[in-house]
């Protein structure tokens, strides 16, 4: 990073060495004499009332992702996405970056990432949204775009392995350009919304930073009420009090050179892991599915037996856990070669030839019966 009096670059010792460097950009404030003589009280601020409420218990791992992210070291291949409630902080999180990095900090449009508008890296026009991301370092991905069938929106996991590539060289050309620009993209991706969209591609996922937030920030007047309403504790626990002046804070000189002596400190000199003991142990388990086919899925979670039947919901659900989305089309191709039969189950539709395995409880079945619904009806 560099600032208009060159702070956190020895540029004496470049001198001496002969060796030019001119930066692109630069954050137009004087940092040097804050660097000297820091204030404790506004970093603590920053660090206990915006990004430990929104963080929880990925806060100090949350930092050192930005913080690396600064650093420009894309070398890391990594990405992040909070999903939060409104009035979580997202917006204040999003003004701190903005006002404190200026051109070391940029926002990206989702629709580029959803899969019916993502080109792939062969159209170089189409890539030219991605110039910006080109010398910025911390890059927001906006809110993803409402839907009447939320179900309908996917993310494309390929676009984001591409913009974390790590330093691969993109090709891209301006609207109206005739060149072909080659460029490396320095930007640390960070997906902050309220929901988070299915995303195609299993790997994808493996280099992102994910934290789930519940956290929401009331004026304290609504605080007050909620307690007069004795509301429960579990609700409470997550409410914060909101400082009226906070979005008058974050835009002065001393809480945004504050913000980059936080995430200087938090600074790490190897990539941080980006997953919980817990969530490394929950990957490992899907994973074992990875190269499972949907047949060999369906069988493990349902029992064959002639008399017995099994509904779509309960076929739909066994597909779902599992990380296959797929039609019931799809999965009625895969019935029908493991040998079950359409039938009707009441007011439902099902397949004649097999219900639900029984849970397993303490390492042995529960001793019930297989689940069914009675007799089926053939199409015929």
């Amino acid at each position: 990073m560099d600032f208009q009096n060159r702070c956190f670059k020895n540029w004496n010792q470049l001198e001496e060495e002969n060796i030019e460097i001119y930066s692109t950009i630069y954050i137009r404030r004087n940092f040097k004499d804050y660097f000297d003589k820091s204030d404790s009280e506004k970093i603590d601020y920053l660090e206990e009332k915006i990004f430990k409420p929104l963080f929880a218990d990925k806060s100090e791992l949350g930092l050192q992702f930005l913080s690396r992210g600064l650093a420009g070291h894309y070398e890391d291949k990594s990405w992040g996405a909070l999903m939060g409630n409104c009035n979580s902080g997202k917006g204040v999180i999003d003004g701190c970056l903005n006002y404190a990095l200026q051109d070391y900090y940029t926002t990206v449009k989702s629709e580029n990432f959803i899969c019916e508008k993502f080109k792939g890296g062969d159209n170089e026009r189409a890539w030219a949204w991605a110039l910006d991301l080109q010398f910025a370092r911390i890059a927001l991905l906006q809110e993803i775009p409402s839907s009447d069938a939320k179900s309908d929106i996917k993310l494309n996991g390929e676009c984001f392995k591409k913009i974390c590539s790590g330093g691969d060289t993109q090709k891209a050309r301006r609207p109206f350009g005739k060149s072909i620009i080659e460029f490396v993209i320095q930007a640390r991706l960070m997906l902050m919304c309220n929901d988070i969209p299915p995303i195609s591609g299993k790997d994808a996922m493996e280099t992102c930073l994910e934290v789930h937030s519940s956290a929401t920030f009331l004026d304290k007047d609504v605080i007050d009420e909620m307690k007069k309403n004795n509301t429960s504790e579990l609700i409470m626990k997550d409410i914060h009090e909101k400082d009226a002046n906070i979005k008058q804070k974050i835009e002065t000189e001393e809480y945004a050179n504050a913000l980059i002596m936080l995430l200087y400190q938090k600074y790490v000199d190897k990539a941080v892991s980006l997953k919980t003991k817990e969530e490394i142990s929950r990957n490992k388990e899907e994973n074992n599915n990875e190269n499972k086919s949907l047949r060999a899925v369906l069988l493990d979670n349902i029992v064959l037996n002639s008399t017995h039947s099994i509904t779509n919901e309960d076929l739909n659900e066994i597909a779902t856990e599992n990380n296959f989305n797929v039609s019931p089309k799809k999965i009625s191709i895969e019935l029908v070669g493991i040998g079950l039969k359409s039938c009707k189950i009441g007011k439902k539709r099902g397949w004649k030839g097999a219900s639900l395995k029984p849970i397993e409880k303490e390492s042995e079945l529960i001793d019930t019966e297989p689940e069914y619904y009675g007799e089926y009806k053939d199409n015929q």
